[in-house]
């Protein structure tokens, strides 16, 4: 501060690191003070498209969270969504990020019908964006899942699976490393969530993709046969 003055970047990474540090010791509430100090440099540093201001948001929002304060961080995750659709675009993807954890963050205050409706707007984003990613679908995915499961929906999930999977093999193509990707993963939180044979099902796709893409058994289908034989 002294070299560079409080506002430089400088100032701003060693307050985030900081902020980590102390978090990660167990110590959130330390942690917050800093992390609300770096917030305080990104808004007065903010340059659209940049994203320091929503990286520091959304560092503070994890720290908050992790305090159980869902209430402070929703007011936060709602600050991110909006200066994502200024600055990327009501469509962008980043969006749609934001958009799930400002769902998950309702999901813990058992605001569902808000979280739902987050879920659903992510979903519609990543249907009609040109550039998505698979871990997008997939945090989309697991925060409906736990969504659900909290509302004793559990005969929706596979549903949402299937759609989720239509949307990722019209973006990616079936054969694409980025579908078998989604695909392990969706299986791997089905599995975590006790959805023993929809995990299956899911595994049972990913070997048989990866026999017609390898002549001989990759790591990938040896991967997936371990899971499917543990679910």
């Amino acid at each position: 501060e002294k070299l560079h003055g409080p506002n430089d970047i400088s100032v701003y990474n060693t307050l985030s690191k900081l902020g980590d540090l102390y978090e990660s010791s167990d110590e959130e509430k330390t942690g917050e003070d800093y992390l609300r100090r770096a917030l305080s440099i990104a808004e007065k540093r903010h340059v659209s498209e940049d994203g320091l201001l929503t990286s520091a948001l959304n560092a503070l929002c994890e720290n908050l969270d992790r305090q159980e304060k869902y209430s402070e961080s929703e007011a936060l995750y709602q600050r991110v969504v909006k200066i994502n659709e200024r600055e990327l675009g009501a469509s962008n993807a980043g969006v749609a990020d934001a958009l799930v954890l400002l769902g998950n963050n309702f999901t813990q205050q058992e605001k569902f019908v808000d979280a739902e409706a987050q879920y659903q707007r992510a979903l519609k984003i990543a249907a009609s964006t040109m550039k998505i990613e698979a871990s997008t679908l997939q945090s989309i995915a697991s925060g409906q899942i736990n969504m659900l499961q909290k509302l004793k929906r559990n005969d929706e999930v596979p549903d949402l699976v299937d759609r989720t999977l239509k949307i990722a093999k019209e973006k990616f193509g079936k054969d694409d490393d980025e579908y078998l990707n989604l695909l392990n993963s969706l299986a791997a939180t089905l599995r975590s969530e006790r959805y023993y044979k929809a995990a299956a099902n899911l595994y049972s796709k990913s070997v048989e993709i990866n026999e017609k893409k390898h002549s001989v058994h990759s790591e990938e289908d040896i991967n997936a046969l371990v899971e499917l034989g543990d679910s």
